[in-house]
């Protein structure tokens, strides 16, 4: 769904949703549930290289690689040690979370990748009492809002950095905010004549998270944080080490980095409360690089439990990488075994020419590779809360839908499906990997008879 709008920009020059058509009103004429930034910026890599997942897939890693040098000559401007810095840079890249959310066809890295060349930006200028560069980091981080909504969290992050570096003052706050406005602006002038669209679409996604955030319990809010890593429960218990570690050595931390354990916890706290209204899994990246940065402050500590934390650190990312690459690549044998799962899907659909696909992992690629003619729909974002009227005519019209879980079919097409029984067959494709926990590979096909 993020691919589609890139790809149908590169092309056209229209930023549409083709997979989404007859499925949200206006997509394929006008895409405005999400903001621009980061399509404009795969449509832009599409010329230059081949458009096809892996390179979106790559487009996203270098934004993310791109962040974390950023991080690297921010933490420079705090003037603590390369050793510290280094062993930062590290934490960040060796995180698996990181590499797995930022590696896929995403805008998170771009998101950060603005936002942290947003700080440097008011770092360097700060210094340098420059207020034009106010205006240029202020463009910074609406690139990082227009690359994603959560990106919004780093106007607040931002101000704290001028506070901190005591240049918060009205003068430097109007030229931030001018900066931010510049290109909204951009975008409000193309959002403009398609006004009503962009209520429609983005409304949907707006109260698609006020749903959520109402929904999900208190408990369920913390499991999404926690549960986004691999072994959650030892992250936790690191988690726990290292807020112990910052308690009980605070007073010490706060005189030795010139500011920067305060504008840590800050930036770490400021991302935690927008993961508790929007209860997203995807954003939990973004707490990488603060967590990163408190670990990072205890390194040359000889006390045991600064000792720890920077060494549990180190070692369980290193451990689940290794994990990752035996588990996938040596007992399972992913690609091999999703290919294998693809295969099954493309013989049972050979002679259909409307699929919906709502299915983990995601076939779409590979089937249009192999039946560029045929018609492909995705699942409704997020099955956003849109009346049935919007998509029920186009529903009707597909001859084969994937689902990889049932329980989460849409209560309308689920419904059309259950009214039909005569004029569909349920088959469940899937292919045994000796660990479903580790990669499932199933789906529900409801094919027209």
């Amino acid at each position: 769904m993020f691919f589609s709008p890139a790809h149908e920009f590169y092309l056209t020059g229209i930023l549409k949703t083709e997979v989404l058509r007859g499925l949200i009103p206006g997509m394929e004429k006008v895409t405005l549930w999400m903001p621009p930034v980061y399509m404009l910026y795969l449509s832009g890599v599409f010329h230059f290289f081949s458009p096809d997942i892996f390179i979106a897939r790559m487009a996203s890693s270098l934004a993310a690689l791109g962040s974390a040098f950023l991080l690297y000559t921010f933490l420079g401007q705090w003037k603590i040690s390369q050793k510290k810095r280094i062993l930062i840079f590290v934490l960040v890249l060796t995180d698996f979370l990181f590499i797995k959310t930022t590696h896929s066809s995403r805008m998170e890295s771009l998101c950060l990748f603005f936002a942290l060349g947003g700080l440097n930006i008011l770092g360097k200028y700060i210094s340098e009492k420059s207020f034009l560069g106010m205006i240029l980091a202020g463009v910074f981080f609406s690139f990082s809002f227009l690359s994603h909504p959560f990106g919004a969290v780093y106007g607040v992050v931002s101000l704290y950095f001028l506070y901190e570096k005591n240049f918060f003052q009205l003068k430097s706050l109007i030229f931030l905010l001018v900066g931010f406005l510049l290109p909204l602006l951009v975008w409000a002038s193309y959002i403009i004549p398609y006004y009503d669209l962009f209520l429609l679409q983005f409304g949907a996604q707006f109260s698609r998270k006020s749903e959520l955030f109402s929904t999900f319990s208190q408990i369920t809010k913390i499991k999404i944080i926690v549960s986004s890593f691999r072994f959650p429960f030892v992250r936790l218990f690191l988690f726990f080490v290292l807020g112990l570690g910052l308690f009980l050595y605070r007073k010490n931390l706060k005189s030795e980095n010139n500011g920067l354990f305060q504008f840590a916890v800050f930036w770490l706290l400021s991302i935690l409360l927008f993961l508790y209204i929007s209860s997203e899994s995807w954003y939990v990246v973004y707490i990488i690089p603060p967590v990163a940065i408190l670990t990072g402050l205890f390194f040359g500590k000889k006390e045991i439990i600064p000792k720890g934390i920077v060494f549990l650190s180190i070692g369980l990312n290193i451990f689940i990488l290794v994990w990752v690459v035996i588990q996938n690549f040596i007992i399972i044998d992913t690609p091999k075994k999703t290919n294998e799962f693809y295969s099954l899907i493309e013989n049972e659909i050979i002679n259909k020419n409307k699929i919906y696909i709502q299915s983990i992992p995601d076939p779409y690629f590979y089937l249009k590779k192999k039946f560029p003619e045929k018609t492909y729909l995705e699942f409704i974002p997020g099955e956003l809360s849109l009346p049935p009227e919007y998509y029920l005519d186009t529903i009707k019209k597909q001859e084969a839908f994937l689902f990889y879980n049932e329980d989460l079919i849409n209560p309308n097409i689920k419904k059309y499906l259950s009214e039909n029984p005569n004029h569909f067959e349920r088959k469940v494709i899937q292919v045994d990997t000796g660990n479903e926990k580790e990669l499932k590979l199933e789906t529900f096909l409801y094919i027209r008879k």
